[in-house]
């Protein structure tokens, strides 16, 4: 997470009663296929910046077209996963897309307590952070211009005839450490972590944060990685999800800060504060939405 990110005390997870209680049951935090999710442009905005900025910084044609069709392929081969949250405690369309129709919860994670998690499970499994996502053009321009930048000065000398896509697939070795496809595949590589963390503005409203983990599906020689032996599954109507899990420490007194119950749950605060102790992650406070729907 980039250190000038202002965050948030607390990030709220909207979800239904049964998802919050499972939550609570297993004690830990699934991070799911976002390709799954229900925005069918997951993954594929940091693209369409890319292009946008190659525009904006120069890069003439017939190389822009070659780094997008790299950018392209290497793309394909990423998978997120991610745990959404919110920095809005009560956001009506939240309540009736993500909290079965405004009868579940947000449940509100202390958000340094999130990072230990981030932390821990970084260490454990790989890479995994909470990021802010970005919904704005300029937000959007603004990161993608220094991978754009160094894409610009690898892509000046490169040669018409040069493939990326046999280059990204042939061994290391085998590309010299100052050829600009090495230098554009750097790049691209780069870029990666934020696949999943630019957004259509259509969503701004949803005031995201994310805890994200990406899982490159290729190895270094351009042939498939070996399977993800971390993911497990999960039916959701038609779909098969896969995910990753982040299990809660031993001690976790201070994860929860605060369960608004939406406005259809009528599910008395005694309870809910009882089932929070039951599991042995209790809460530091309840209260209900102040949206007036039914």
């Amino acid at each position: 997470m980039n250190d000038d990110v202002e965050v948030p005390a607390v990030l709220y997870h909207y979800t239904s009663n049964n998802a919050f209680l499972s939550i609570l049951k297993s004690r830990e935090l699934r991070l799911s296929a976002l390709s799954q999710s229900n925005d069918s442009l997951e993954g594929k905005w940091l693209l369409h910046a890319l292009k946008s900025e190659c525009r904006e910084q120069g890069i003439n044609q017939d190389h822009r077209q070659q780094i997008a069709d790299f950018a392209e392929y290497v793309f394909k081969w990423v998978m997120g996963y991610g745990f959404c949250l919110s920095s809005d405690r009560d956001q009506l369309s939240q309540w009736r897309g993500y909290a079965d129709d405004g009868r579940g919860v947000a449940i509100g994670f202390k958000t340094n307590e999130l990072l230990k998690l981030t932390n821990f499970a970084s260490v454990s499994r790989g890479k995994t952070e909470l990021k802010k996502v970005l919904y704005e053009v300029e937000e959007h321009r603004l990161h993608v211009a220094p991978i754009v930048k160094k894409l610009f000065e690898a892509s000046r000398n490169l040669p018409l005839d040069d493939s990326l896509r046999l280059a990204f697939g042939a061994d290391q070795d085998s590309v010299e450490k100052d050829h600009p496809v090495a230098s554009i595949r750097s790049a691209i590589l780069g870029a990666v972590g934020s696949m999943f963390q630019l957004k259509s503005t259509a969503f701004k409203e949803e005031s995201e944060w994310r805890i994200l983990s990406e899982t490159f599906l290729l190895s270094e020689n351009g042939k498939r990685a070996p399977t993800d032996d971390n993911l497990s599954f999960t039916s959701s109507g038609p779909r098969i999800i896969p995910h990753h899990v982040i299990k809660f420490p031993e001690s976790s007194d201070d994860l929860i800060s605060f369960v608004v119950l939406g406005p259809k749950n009528n599910t008395p605060w005694s309870i809910i504060d009882m089932a929070c102790h039951a599991a042995g992650v209790p809460t530091h406070g309840i209260g209900n939405s102040m949206a007036s729907y039914r």
